[in-house]
């Protein structure tokens, strides 16, 4: 079941979810704005773009992170889904994982690929995707804080897959 407003205003004062920085004004009836960062990441070539008047281009894909930095309790999981106003213009946000689970604590890393056949302008502080607030039926106590590839991540970390498989 999604959180609406008061009870994620309510988990806020409770600090099972932490939202650095919180604005009122992006919370809305069942989920909260998050912003783009200052910068992007080519994931191809690994250049690091700054977000003034940049121009996503058709067919182009970055990565970026949030402005906002969580932290999620144990009982609380987040889901995010990208603003219908950027999928009008052929930008997708939220084709890699829409769920956040307990216990993350970072900023988010967001997939985004313009699949338009114009170039759609991106700055700093664009409220690009919204996450939903969740909680946690049962024993919430099993959900186990440890340290994961994309944990306390404040700046673009790129795909730990290969890490993966080597490991493995």
């Amino acid at each position: 079941m999604f959180l609406a407003r008061q009870a994620v205003l309510d988990l806020l004062e409770q600090r099972e979810i932490v939202i650095n920085p919180f604005k009122g004004e992006k919370l809305g009836i069942l989920s909260y704005n998050l912003s783009l960062a200052k910068e992007v990441v080519n994931p191809q070539t690994g250049e690091v773009i700054p977000l003034i008047d940049f121009q996503l281009l058709p067919n182009q894909f970055v990565l970026a992170n949030t402005q906002e930095y969580l932290i999620l309790s144990t009982k609380v999981a987040g889901f995010v889904t990208g603003r219908s106003s950027l999928a009008r213009l052929g930008v997708l946000t939220t084709f890699d994982s829409h769920l956040v689970e307990p216990s993350f604590e970072g900023s988010l890393t967001l997939a985004i690929k313009n699949l338009s056949n114009k170039p759609v302008l991106l700055r700093e502080g664009l409220e690009l995707v919204q996450i939903s607030f969740l909680i946690i039926q049962g024993r919430e106590e099993t959900v186990i804080k440890k340290k994961k590839d994309y944990q306390a991540q404040a700046k673009v970390v790129e795909s730990q897959l290969c890490r993966e498989l080597t490991d493995g």
